[in-house]
């Protein structure tokens, strides 16, 4: 990835991004980005439900699937799967919240990895 002016250019010469969305569409410049890219998030509230995420994760790019896993706990955190259409996508998701976004105030702010190893997502069932 690198810069241009104030917007991340991520490897593809396409325009990524929803319409009328509140961040602005990145432009990718190699082939790579064209595979689906899945995030792993910690950090989440225990009682984070898929309509939540998914206000969050559109704001970056087309998802597929969101796959959240429950805590055991009512006080534990729980963590999802988020998987974006585009590998560059997710990137932006990335970029844009690791670190920086908070899903309640005094949380913390959420964790995301893009296709942590060891992970086989694609087989995870719906209702994990």
């Amino acid at each position: 990835m690198t810069r241009r002016g104030s917007r991340p250019v991520f490897p593809c010469r396409q325009q990524h991004g929803p319409a009328g969305a509140s961040v602005a569409p990145l432009t990718c410049t190699h082939e790579p980005c064209h595979r689906a890219g899945w995030l792993f998030v910690r950090n989440l509230p225990g009682d984070v439900t898929t309509a939540s995420l998914k206000a969050v994760f559109e704001q970056f790019g087309q998802f597929r699937k969101i796959r959240i896993m429950k805590p055991r706990s009512a006080d534990a955190r729980a963590c999802a799967f988020v998987m974006y259409s585009l590998r560059c996508e997710a990137a932006h998701a990335i970029q844009m919240l690791s670190g920086r976004f908070e899903m309640h105030p005094g949380l913390g702010p959420l964790t995301l990895r893009a296709d942590a190893p060891g992970v086989f997502v694609e087989s995870l069932p719906d209702d994990v």
